[in-house]
């Protein structure tokens, strides 16, 4: 099932996400989910995916400013990116989660840190 944030298969209807949290999503075959998140002057950025089963599918998280990807997570069971204040600072950003395949459903924490 989608997750209680769609639509946002798009970055164009990007969940905002204004302040460090965690929320719970889900990828389901052939989705994407993006994130808006308004990261202050100063503030660095980092994104992971936490308590999720790699086992029933791996997820992708990566990080872009409009459409230049700033970052792409490599490690499969705990995907994380991590960007400078010098790169994320006073910018608007968009972390997108998707599935490895257009197959995949699984159910994902996206948490959001402001360092």
């Amino acid at each position: 099932d989608d997750d209680g944030f769609e639509p946002n298969d798009i970055a164009d209807q990007a969940t905002p996400v204004n302040t460090a949290t965690t929320l719970e999503g889900a990828i389901c075959p052939q989705d994407k989910d993006h994130f808006s998140i308004a990261v202050p002057a100063q503030k660095g950025l980092t994104v992971s995916l936490v308590n999720y089963n790699s086992g029933n599918g791996l997820l992708a998280l990566c990080v872009f400013e409009g459409t230049v990807e700033l970052g792409c997570s490599e490690d499969p069971t705990v995907p994380t990116v991590a960007l400078s204040a010098a790169t994320a600072g006073a910018k608007s950003l968009v972390a997108r989660v998707v599935g490895s395949t257009d197959r995949i459903a699984n159910s994902y924490t996206l948490k959001v840190e402001l360092p």
